[in-house]
């Protein structure tokens, strides 16, 4: 089984992954570049087409050299790798798959059409665990501390205007994830308090 977990910065994807691991679940890693390398090439066999489509939607939406490495190693790389580890692993939780792509590689803000075509090329996982929390939540202090890795080196009005662009297509994917399409075709649970994180962790 496959567990992948989507949700803004700062959510507690992080934190819920490590609970769940308490479970006898595995949270994916990777052990070396080797195995990075390894992986990718099994992803690329398996999904050529996926392949080279992320790697250009990374191309095209890239600020600078050092913005477009680290999308190429952590959104694309690492899980592609994760994906494919993870299907040889009984019960496995993937923190940030494919899904969290919708946040992780766009500059702009997308449109619903895009969005559809885009989530129908994604990969499944057997269960999405979907934190829909309050949006105060890219205020706080975990929020920031990833931002200072990432994105503030490119100053206040690009850290102002890439908040609104992944509010804004967070709150497109909620909505469309939500339609009778998609939500008949893949297992969700929506995440919106502590109370569901109690609730969920004693239903595994």
């Amino acid at each position: 089984m496959i567990m992948e977990l989507y949700g803004l910065p700062g959510s507690g994807k992080s934190t819920l992954a490590r609970q769940v691991e308490a479970k006898n679940y595995q949270v994916i890693k990777i052990d070396n570049r080797w195995e990075l390398f390894y992986l990718n090439v099994l992803f690329l066999f398996k999904n050529p087409g996926c392949f080279f489509y992320w790697l250009y939607l990374i191309f095209v939406n890239k600020v600078d050299s050092k913005l477009f490495y680290y999308k190429f190693l952590n959104a694309f790389l690492y899980r592609n790798a994760k994906y494919i580890k993870a299907q040889k692993i009984s019960k496995t939780i993937i923190d940030e798959g494919f899904f969290q792509n919708t946040l992780s590689f766009f500059e702009n803000s997308i449109n619903e059409d895009f969005l559809i075509k885009f989530v129908a090329k994604l990969p499944r996982p057997d269960l999405l665990v979907v934190f829909n929390m309050d949006e105060t939540v890219i205020t706080n202090e975990r929020f920031e501390s990833k931002l200072l890795a990432t994105r503030l080196q490119f100053g206040d009005s690009y850290v102002v205007k890439w908040k609104s662009v992944l509010l804004g297509n967070n709150r497109l994917f909620l909505n469309y994830i939500q339609t009778p399409y998609f939500s008949s075709k893949q297992k969700i649970i929506f995440i919106k308090n502590e109370k569901d994180i109690e609730d969920f962790l004693l239903r595994i």
